[in-house]
């Protein structure tokens, strides 16, 4: 399994987290995912003011997958669509 290294945690408040997976659950970090069939972690949230600070285009979550590696995913985009909650710690 992939483990979050060097990645500075963007966005801790869950509260005001606006992302969300294809089956509408919240993205949360830490949480363990499919992407394409291959497993990952949610490293990183951007959203809000950090988006310009960050230089993306659009709110999105940053995961770290076992074959792809890092992958920045955008709602609604087609690496979006292919991502699913696998588990999260409590």
């Amino acid at each position: 399994m992939v483990r979050p290294t060097g990645i500075r945690l963007i966005s801790t408040n869950y509260l005001a987290n606006m992302l969300h997976y294809p089956d509408q659950s919240e993205v949360r970090l830490g949480d363990r995912v499919l992407h394409n069939r291959d497993r990952a972690v949610v490293e990183a949230l951007i959203e809000g003011d950090e988006i310009v600070d960050c230089g993306v285009d659009s709110a999105g979550f940053m995961i770290a997958c076992e074959r792809c590696g890092r992958v920045f995913i955008v709602p609604g985009s087609a690496d979006w669509e292919d991502v699913s909650l696998l588990s999260r710690e409590v």
